[in-house]
């Protein structure tokens, strides 16, 4: 069986997470939830703010461009993003809103599932990393 490699892994569930974002834009202001403006910068019921999104894009940038604390930097602040939009997906009440439609409720689900992933993937990006050093030769305490 083929593993994939976790800063791919990274890198997948990013884009996924950017182009489900940009899509629930389009449905957020299609289904008069909030204007496309609203819904890009304060999130809406079926997207994240762009901030959220923003951070874990700059994180996924800076685990696949840059080395050594940088990239751990960049996995943390993915994790901390991805993290954060799991807390609102579990404790702020937008999931199965009364206003929704079946469509968009199921929408959520699926944004609510690639977020669980994208967190899972932070974290075994990190804890692959420290493994990997910790069973190099020469890395004594590491």
């Amino acid at each position: 069986m083929h593993r994939i490699d976790p800063r791919t892994q990274l890198i997948a569930v990013t884009a996924t997470l950017v182009l489900l974002d940009a899509v629930g834009v389009g449905l957020a202001a299609a289904g008069g939830l909030k204007t496309a403006g609203e819904a890009l910068l304060q999130g809406s019921y079926v997207n994240a703010p762009l901030v959220i999104v923003g951070v874990q894009v700059l994180g996924v940038a800076l685990v696949v461009l840059a080395r050594g604390r940088a990239a751990v930097t960049g996995a943390v602040l993915f994790l901390a993003a991805s993290s954060l939009s799991t807390a609102a997906v579990l404790f702020d009440g937008d999931v199965g809103h009364a206003g929704l439609g079946t469509g968009e409720i199921a929408y959520q689900g699926l944004c609510s599932a690639v977020t669980f992933v994208a967190v899972a993937s932070g974290a075994r990006w990190l804890l692959g990393r420290r493994a990997r050093r910790a069973g190099a030769p020469g890395m004594i305490g590491a």
